[in-house]
Order: structure tokens, then sequence, then C-alpha cells
């Protein structure tokens, strides 16, 4: 490539660059409006198919008044973000969607945009004389929790990078305007230096391009390869610090690259810069090895070495660090804890670890000139040793096996080229085996710290979720009026007041506590037990607080300090009145014994999970004075303390019944004991069989994206075994992809026919339940509204599951879960579909799928009929399947099942190439015979007897050779012969050509005697003297005919190039004026060639290129020597006359020359010389600039 080209592209790859850390703002200012833009022609476009569907609604309506729910108006919501309703005296008769919670009042207010309880809406009404059609366009969410489920965003059709929300219109901001050109609202924006926008992305990926190719480009400045290994391994250290201290702005964006995932050390912050290391270690490593020839300085070598174990070691604590000190999940157990940032931290480990054999690949290849296998091997063990200390890792035992394993796994696979499958499964096995080890004991240790923690948050005995919870319930409780109404009575114990909170503020995750509420008036009294005291009911409550209460996040929430393993809280709350306030206390006490699933995690914000402890997998117990007072779990613990003498505030782990037990004595009296199952050498194979499968994908991507890589293998077709080989991998791997996905979807149906199955019974079950607590009832009235709920909660508890009753008309009557229906996550209207099945269509059951945000659910429907078998209401049971039941189901399935096709596919790959080797013997035997044979050479025949397809091909071949054997004997005659005479000619030939010149001194000389002639004497000493040259000359050719018709017998010997390049060219460097040049950057080159056939060949060039010399012009000789993994290469320029075009085809042809002397064959001896060592010679030249000859040897 030419000095202008690498000059352009190097400034191209900086303009690339800096593109990534800064576009012009003008660029910026168009993606802004471009999106604006957008988002109006999209509010614009779905703004006009709601009227056109809303117009299509009205038409049908005036068409046929007794208008029934059919499949034609349930289209309407074919966009699932838009939903019809009709009114009609101020009673909402026809709805399209259940989700939407609003009051009428809100669908006739002027406002085109309106706030419903889950979101904001863009609301378009048509009115008749006496109905009222609304369509509803949901533009942005706006749920009062946030949750993974409930997302606060605009809907998926107005969701744009730049845009964060909208707002009610403004003299400020970015309107949006509806097709009649009126403003409906603004949209707030975002700061686009916090936005990663697709152009943020294209930015990263153009810098990204411009650093690859500035790699690229800078070694091809220099001619010299360690020149350019230097420049390469700067670039990249220099590039890498670059970006460490300067992060490209559209990098920084991404969520690799914020702290808050990983944060290892000063040099790894973030997961971005782990992976710029891991990246930028392999490719410095692949590159060092790649040029291995040029670093053959035994201090080079050992440098190398020491990276090598240095790197080995360090990537295992940074396996270690990584899982005990970052937010990432390792859990190879669960597959469905794992994402993105956990696989791409498994291949960064194996990635770092592929660095480190590839050095040490580096030094075993090198080390073969300067040391011995043995002491290579010590060193790396001492090594590994020295490292392991300086690490202080809790490992050395894998650290000081891994550095074992690889210096042997290495020097076998250099050794056992021919067969390196196993060597290669045997390395990747140490690798995942010793990888595993590492994770399994990091996450132990990961585990004990969380037990620490979970031991202490139960020590604390507080329910974080409880807490968070009241936060949102007693500023309800405050502006209830009806709650103000009850509490004008003077009465502590209000029968009423106490229904009525239960009901609306206290179901669903409340029902693991016991409730009291107590109403103080200021003059209120309350008699102590046992000496009957009276006390004023507000000093009594408030004494409590303040000696027993300890104040919590809420200001009206107290924690009462009370027995060991109780959770119980006071709240005091100040109610307004007519002329005076009234203090309502609340007093919750959580019923340990009953453990349930607790409340879903749909009402649960995002928020209130941080102090949440998750014990799922643990089981603890509580002892007070060395009783069990409480326990939990599966665990099945003894009803007295074991474990004594523990000092106060001091932990203690110990072992039995194949779990280990963490024990907290909180004081003198308590003792806290959390226990968790060992994990058995069935976690560790599994981990070994993910991380096989892992690194054995990189393995495979290495080794065919690149060339050079160290061990790579290559797929060869062509090779009967190999096929074998590859196929059967493919049908195991095939098989495990195709069972996998079979099973998977098997699973799935499985359960939902299991929730399908499990909610119509529990349907049914409620059902008769319900039959025998309102059945006598002619229909639903308020009278019994509160008696219901009251029911439908302690039916909830019993069966674990939401109920909901409608009416007949399909408005909300009763619920077990009030909550989701007064936070607007759904509306209190009966979904459409169930409408039509159950009412209109008169089915006796309803299954449907349904949403709430991100939650889909199954919810069944059922006729509810009273004792006159007269329909009343409408049951309904949302059931929310157990999602996580379900994928440690299919977890568990797919551990399983790779850890048996782990060991199946090594065991058939162990299998297949001993058998497949058996099984093509025959084969290669063929074959070998095959390769001996030879015209001329010795025919042997193949015993087989067997009379199988072998044998017959056997015989074939037996037939085949014998016939061989007659066509060779009667070629190698004709042959022969005609060598003999083509010989014959060119003997003549050039024995012709001395000759003539003889003759015609002999004739001057007899002329001369036959005349007397006066110069006699001296024509007789030039006669003579022509004579003797000719003479000579016939010598020279009878010694080059024999020299080329039998070459010496070859003595092969290992042969340094280097030092027989120097001995030709110290022959020649100080004769004729010859000025010859070398460059050879490396100091040894070691072939296996004949030493005298070496020099002749080298002799006969360099003497060609000095008899080449063009007039008037010093002879120059440049001779190099490159290295390559499997050859040396050996240029031979000068700048003589060169060769014609249409000589070149015959240069090497025997007794062809370009010059005036010479017999034509040094040419032709050379290349049969290099042949014989399976080399080559090429030549290229052109005339008066000069000739090269290329001249390849193979590697000894």
């Amino acid at each position: 490539m030419s000095s202008k080209k690498l000059v352009s592209l190097f400034i191209l790859s900086i303009c690339f660059i800096l593109i990534g850390y800064h576009l012009p703002d003008s660029i910026k200012e168009n993606s802004k409006q471009f999106q604006l833009n957008q988002f109006q022609h999209k509010f614009l476009e779905k703004e006009a198919a709601l009227n056109a569907e809303l117009e299509k609604l009205k038409e049908q309506f005036e068409l046929n008044q007794s208008l029934r729910i059919n499949e034609d108006l349930l289209s309407l919501d074919k966009d699932e973000n838009s939903s019809f309703y009709v009114i009609e005296n101020n009673k909402l008769i026809f709805w399209t969607d259940e989700n939407a919670a609003f009051e009428l009042n809100q669908l006739s207010q002027e406002n085109s945009l309106v706030k419903l309880g889950n979101g904001l809406y863009y609301k378009a009404s048509i009115q008749n004389k006496t109905q009222l059609f609304v369509g509803l366009l949901l533009i942005q969410t706006d749920y009062p929790y946030q949750n993974k489920y409930l997302k606060n965003q605009l809907q998926a059709d107005f969701n744009y990078e730049l845009i964060e929300s909208i707002r009610p219109p403004s003299e400020y901001g970015y309107s949006i305007e509806n097709n009649a050109g009126e403003v409906v609202f603004d949209l707030q924006l975002k700061s686009i230096k916090s936005v990663y926008s697709s152009l943020s992305k294209l930015q990263a990926l153009i810098s990204l391009i411009g650093i690859v190719l500035l790699i690229a480009i800078i070694p091809k400045f220099f001619n010299s390869q360690l020149a350019k290994v230097f420049s390469l391994v700067l670039s990249l250290v220099l590039i890498r610090l670059l970006l460490f201290y300067f992060v490209p702005t559209s990098w920084s964006l991404l969520p690799i690259f914020q702290p808050d995932i990983y944060a290892f050390s000063r040099w790894m912050p973030t997961f971005g810069d782990f992976l710029l290391n891991v990246i930028t270690a392999f490719y410095l490593a692949y590159q060092l090895n790649k040029h291995h020839q040029v670093l053959t300085q035994k201090w080079v070598l050992g440098l190398v070495l020491i990276a090598s174990v240095a790197l080995g070691n360090y990537t295992l604590v940074i396996i270690q660090d990584s899982i005990q000190n970052s937010t990432i999940s390792f859990n190879l157990n669960n597959l469905f804890d794992l994402n993105y940032i956990s696989f791409l931290s498994l291949f960064g480990f194996g990635l770092l670890l592929f660095s480190a054999i590839t050095l040490l690949d580096l030094v075993v290849k090198s080390s073969q000139l300067h040391f011995k296998r043995i002491v290579l091997f010590g060193m790396t063990v001492l090594l590994s040793a020295v490292f392991a200390f300086i690490f202080q890792s809790a490992f050395t035992i894998s650290l000081l096996s891994f550095w074992l394993m690889i210096p042997l796994l290495l020097l076998f696979v250099n050794q056992t080229k021919n067969r390196p499958t196993i060597s290669i499964l045997v390395l990747l096995i140490c690798l995942s085996a010793i990888s595993a080890f590492v994770i399994n004991k990091a996450s132990q240790n990961r585990e004990a710290q969380k037990r620490n923690i979970i031991i202490h948050k139960l020590a604390e005995e507080k329910d974080p979720i409880a807490e968070y919870l009241f936060d949102n319930v007693q500023n309800e409780i405050r502006k209830d009026t009806i709650i103000q109404q009850l509490i004008q009575k003077s009465s502590i114990k209000n029968p009423s007041l106490d229904e009525y909170l239960r009901t609306k503020y206290f179901s669903g995750y409340w029902k693991k506590y016991s409730l009291l509420f107590t109403v103080c008036h200021p003059t209120d009294f309350l008699y102590i037990n046992p000496t009957n005291r009276k006390v004023s009911c507000i000093e009594y409550y408030q004494n409590r607080i303040r000696y027993e209460g300890d104040l919590i996040s809420s200001s009206n929430l107290f924690q009462l300090r009370n027995l060991a393993g109780r959770i119980d809280y006071i709240a005091q709350l100040e109610l307004p009145t007519e002329g005076t306030s009234v203090n309502l206390f609340i007093e919750m006490s959580a019923n340990m014994f009953n453990q349930n699933d607790g409340y879903p995690e749909l009402l649960i914000d995002e928020k209130s999970k941080k102090d949440n402890i998750d014990i799922r997998n643990y089981s603890y117990a509580v002892y007070d004075q060395g009783n069990l007072i409480l326990n939990s779990g599966d665990f099945n613990y003894s009803t007295v303390n074991k474990v004594s003498d523990l000092a106060e505030n001091t932990m203690y782990q110990y072992e039995s019944e194949n779990h280990v037990h963490t024990v907290f004595q909180k004081n003198k009296n308590v003792t806290i004991v959390l226990s968790r199952k060992i994990e058995n050498t069935y976690n560790f194979l599994t981990s070994l069989a993910y991380l096989l499968v892992i690194y054995s994908l990189l393995y495979v991507f290495l080794s065919l994206s690149l060339p050079s890589f160290p061990l790579r293998f290559k797929i060869m077709f062509n090779d009967f075994s190999s096929r074998i080989q590859f196929f059967l991998i493919a049908s195991l791997l095939l098989a495990l992809v195709l069972f996998g996905i079979g099973t998977t979807y098997y699973i799935k149906q499985q359960n939902q026919s299991k929730n399908f199955k499990s909610i119509a019974e529990k349907i049914r079950s409620v059902n008769i339940e319900l039959e025998n607590a309102i059945g006598g009832e002619e229909q639903l009235s308020d009278s019994i509204n509160v008696f219901v709920n009251a029911s439908l909660i302690k039916l909830s508890n019993v069966f674990y599951t939401d109920i909901n009753i409608y009416d007949t008309k399909g408005i909300l009557f009763a619920s077990s879960r009030f909550e989701v229906f007064s936070k607007g996550l759904k509306s209190n209207r009966l979904n459409p579909v169930a409408y039509k099945m159950l009412i209109e269509d008169n089915k006796a059951e309803c299954l449907l799928n349904e949403k709430i945000g991100e939650m889909e659910y199954l919810s069944a429907y059922l006729p509810f009929k009273n004792d006159n078998n007269e329909i009343i209401a409408y049951l309904n049971l949302p059931y929310f399947a157990k999602q996580g039941e379900l994928e440690e189901e299919i977890s568990s399935f797919l551990v399983s099942t790779i850890n048996i096709y782990v060991a199946i596919f090594v065991l058939s790959l162990i299998v297949s190439v001993l058998l497949i080797n058996q099984l093509s013997k025959p084969l290669l035997m063929i074959r070998k015979q095959l390769g001996r044979l030879k015209f001329g050479g010795k025919l042997e025949l193949i015993e087989w007897n067997s009379d199988d397809e072998i044998g017959s091909l056997v015989k074939e071949y037996n037939r085949m050779i014998v016939e061989l054997s007659d066509s060779a004997d009667r070629l190698a005659q004709s042959e022969r012969e005609g060598a003999w005479r083509e010989m014959a000619k060119q003997v003549a030939h050039e024995i012709k050509n001395p000759l003539t010149p003889m003759k015609l001194s002999i004739q001057h000389l007899q002329m001369a005697y036959d005349r007397k002639s006066d110069d006699l004497d001296e024509k007789v000493k030039r006669t003579t003297r022509t004579l003797v040259e000719q003479i000579e000359t016939l010598s020279n050719i009878a010694s080059e005919f024999s020299s080329f018709a039998k070459m010496p017998e070859q003595k092969f010997e290992a042969i340094d190039l280097v030092k027989i390049i120097k001995t030709a060219v110290d022959l020649y460097s100080i004769r004729d004026g010859a000025i010859i040049e070398l460059d050879i950057p490396i100091e040894q080159a070691f072939i296996k060639a004949d030493r005298d056939q070496l020099i002749r060949v080298f002799n006969n060039l360099i003497k060609n290129s000095i008899q080449a010399k063009q007039k008037d012009l010093n002879i120059h000789i440049r001779i190099s020597l490159l290295s390559s993994d499997t050859s040396y290469v050996v240029s031979i320029a000068d700048n003589g006359i060169g060769v014609q075009p249409d000589q070149l085809e015959r240069i090497f042809e025997p007794n062809f020359t370009t010059k005036t002397s010479g017999s034509g064959l040094g040419l032709a001896m050379s290349k049969n010389i290099l042949e014989n060592l399976k080399g080559k010679i090429e030549i290229d030249s052109t005339v008066e600039v000069g000739t090269t000859f290329k001249l390849t040897f193979p590697r000894g």
C-alpha cells in the first residue's frame, strides 16, 4: 500500500474516533426535530384512526339501539392502546376494554387529555341525542407503583428516544396538535447529552471502526517485522490508555459503562472497561504469537512467560472478585437468573484464559531453541507459586493446577499434530474445570456473605413492605369521608369501622397480620388488667409508643420491641372531625406461622424491595432461652437449641444433615439459626458443563476467524475420519437442540394445562363456598357489600388466590384485593369478552388471558347462581401463575440435559477418535500403500482376508497394482530410451560447439606448416592454447552432465539457513565489486537439508546475479529472510539486466541459458534440489530493472 493511501487512512481513522467524542450541534438538533416531527405524524395518524372507529361505533348504535356486544364491536379495539365507550343517561352501557379506570364525569369533560388511573389518554367524543360515544387513546402510562410489571413510560407507538413524557399545554414547550389544529399537550424532552439514542449508537460504531482501522494501519508504516510488532504493541497500549482516561461520549452512555453493574478496580471501573481490557489483552497476545519468529531473544521469552503466568493467575482472581463484588448473576444452575452481562462475563473470562495460553504457546514454540521443556515446566510452576502468593488468592491450589496442566497440554499438542482433537478437548475441560471450581468457591463465599446479611435482617425483625405500604395507606385513611363519619360515634371499639378498614385498606398483604383498631376520643378511658386500672386511652397508647416503640420511616408508625421472632407495629393517626380531633391507633402483629406467597409483585413498588430479603432457598429458626419459638422452611429443626455458650452478637457456622447452618447469638436469650442446603458435586458438574460449552464455542469462533490462533483446528472434509467425527458431533448437537426445544415446549404446555386445571378447580370450589354464604340472596345489594368483601378475603386466604364478584351489569361489586381497582390498575368493569360470552352468549364458564401492565395472567369467569338457580353475579378468579416455579422447572431440565449431553458429547468424541481410527484402519493402509506407490519402485500387495466391501476394494487395488507395475516397466523403458536419445542430442550439440574451433585451429596450423610461415612457432603456441581451452570446455561439459544425470546422495541434517546465507555472501562480497545487503531479522532458521547442495544453490544464484551486471552500473544484491508458521522464505534480488518475458517460462529447463557461456544446468539443478526438500523456487524479473528469486523452505 502506498504512503499516500496509508496517510489518508490514518487521517480518516482519527476523524472516525473524534466523531465518538463529539458531533456538531446541528446534527443533534436535526435528530431532535426529526423525532418531534415523527411523534406529531404518528399522533395524527392514530387520532384519525380513533375518530374513524368512533364514527363506525356511532353508526352501528344508531342503526340498532338494542345493540349486543358482538365480534364486530370488539374488533374496534384491534389497537390494544385504544378503547371505546358508550354512555347513556349517565350510565356506561358499552365498553371494549376493562383496563382504563375512570369516573364517568371524566369522560364528559371537555379536555382532550385526561388523566386516568393507569395513564394519560387522548379523548375523542361524539354526541347524539341520547348517547355519548368516547374513544380513548393511551399516550403514556402513569401507575401509582413502579416495578418490573408497571413502568411509567410513553406507549410503544410514541416512545421516541429524546422524548421523556407529555404534559398539559403551556407557553413554553413542544406542542402537539390534533387534526383540527388544536394543541392537545406538550412534550417534555430529555437532555440529549444523557440519552443513548440511535445517533449515539452510530457515533459509537463509527468511533469503534476508527479505532480498529487505526490499529491495523499503524504497523504498515514500518518495513521491519520487529518494528511492526513494537509499533502494534505500543499503539494498543496507548489507545487503551486514551480510552480509559478519555472515554468517548457516545460510549459513556452505554449501560455497560455504568459502575452500578461492575466495578472491579481502578483499571476496571466499569464492565465496559473490563471488556476493553479483555479484548486488548487477547489481541496483544495473538499478535505477539503470530510474529513469534522475531521474538527469539531469551530475555523477551522470559518476559512473555512471566506475563503469561501473571495473566492466568490474575484471570482467576478477576473471576473470583467479579462474583463476590458485582451485581452480575453467575448462578449457572438457573439459566433464567443469567442475563447478557452474565454471558459476556463468562466469554470474557474464557478470552482472558485463551490470552494466557496464547502467550504460553509462544514461549513453548520458541523455547525449543533455547530451553529444555522440563526447564520451562519448572519455571512455570515456580512463577505460578509466586503469583499465587502475590495475589493472596484463596484458590492457590487451582492456580497451581492450572499452570501445571496447561504447559503439559501445550507440549502434548505440539508433539501430536496428527491427532490434536483429544488434546484440545482435554485442554478445554481443564480450563472449564478450573473456572468452575473458582466460580463455585467464590459463589459459596458470596452466599456466606448473603447469609450474614439475611440473619442480621431477621434479627432486626422488620417488614419493609408493610412499612412502605402503610405510608400510602395512612394518607388515604385521612382523606376518607366514610371513616370520618364512622368515628363520630364515641366508641373505642367500632365494628363497622373495623370491617370497613379491613376490607378497603388492610386486605391483601395485610392478611399476614393480626390487626386491632382502637378509636380514642379525648374523653375516652381504658381499664387495664389485672388491676382494672383506669387510664386515658390516648395516654395509654402514647406511653406504649414512648417506652416500647422505635420510630421508623413513617412519622406515625412505630415498631415495638417485644419477644424474639415477632414483628409488631403500632400506628397513631390523628383524624379530623367536627370541633375536635380523634386518634386512631392500629396495632399490627405478624402471624409468623402463616407463611404464604404474600403480596403480588404487581402492587409493590420497586423502591420498597431494596430492604427486603429473599429467603426462598433458606430455612431459619428462632430460639428463646434455648427453646424453639419460630421456624420456617424445609429443614427440620430441633425443639431445643443445640448450640450454646456463644457470646452476645457473635456468629458460628457448622454443617449437618447436608445443610450449612449459620448461628447468630442476638443476646443472652435469643438465638437465630439460618440454614441452606449444601451445594454438592452436581452443582460443580453443572458449572463445568456450561463453561465447557461456552469455552468450546469461543474456541471454535477463534479457530475459524483467526488463521494464526494457537492450537487452531481445521475442518477437513476430505478426510474420511474427520467427516465421520464431524457428522457424529453435529448429530449430537442437533439432537440436543431439538430435544431441548421440544421438551421445553412440552413443559410449558403441561404447566399451562396444570394452571387451567388448577384455576378451574379453584373457581368451582370458591363458587360452592359462596353459595353457602350468599346463596340465599335474591340479588346483590349494598347492605351485604361489606359482608361479601369480608367473605372474599377469607376465601382468598384459604385458596391463595384473588376473587372478584361483578353484578349482572358487569360492574365490580366486591373484591378480595380492592387495591388493584382503587389504585386504578384495573377498572371496575367486566372484561368485554367475558361479558359477551357470559351475558350475551350465556356460556357456563369463560377462561381468558388478561394483562395489567406487563403482567400476564389467566382469568376465569363463572356465573354465580343463588338457591333459586338465578344468576345474581359473575365470579372472577385472576390466577397469577408462579412464573418462578415454571422457570425453575425448565432450568432444572435444561441443566440436567446439558450435563448429560456434555458427558455424552465428551465420551462420543473420545470413542469416535478411537473407534473411527480402528474402522478406518484398512482405508488408511490402502492410502499408505498408494502414497508409497512410485514408478519403478517396489510395489507391495495388500493382504486382506475378510470378504467384505473393503476386501473387494483391496482386490481391485491389488489388480491395479499388478497392471500398473507392467505399465510402469514399459513406460520406464520407453522413458530411458527417450532420455538417452535426448541426452545424446544435447551432448552432441554441446561437444560440437568446442570441436569446431579446434578443427579450424588445426587446419590453420596445417596451412602455416605447409607454407613454412615465419611465425609458425607463434601459431603453434596459439593453436595449442586454443586446443587446451576447448578441451577444458569439453571437460566442464562432461562434468556438468555427469552432475545433472546423477545427483549425489542427499544427507539431510538440521541446517541453519542464516549461517549458509552468510557463508555464501562472505565468498562473493569481496569479489567482482558486488554490493550485497542482508535483511535477516531472526538469529536462526533451521531446516532439514543437504549442506553441500544448499551451498551450491546459493552460490549459483549469487553468481548469476553478479554475471547479470548492467554496463556502467555496480551490481547491488539484496538477500532477505522471512518466517511464517510453516516455512522460511529467502529472496535474492539484484539490479541486473533482467530476463526477457518470453524467456521466463523456460528459465528452469535444462540446457537453457540467457548467457553467452554456460551449460544452462545451474537453475535446473537448483530447482531440483528445492523440490527434493518439499520447497519451491520462483522468479520475478523486469528487463533493465532486475531479477528476484524467491526460495521457500519448509521449517525443520
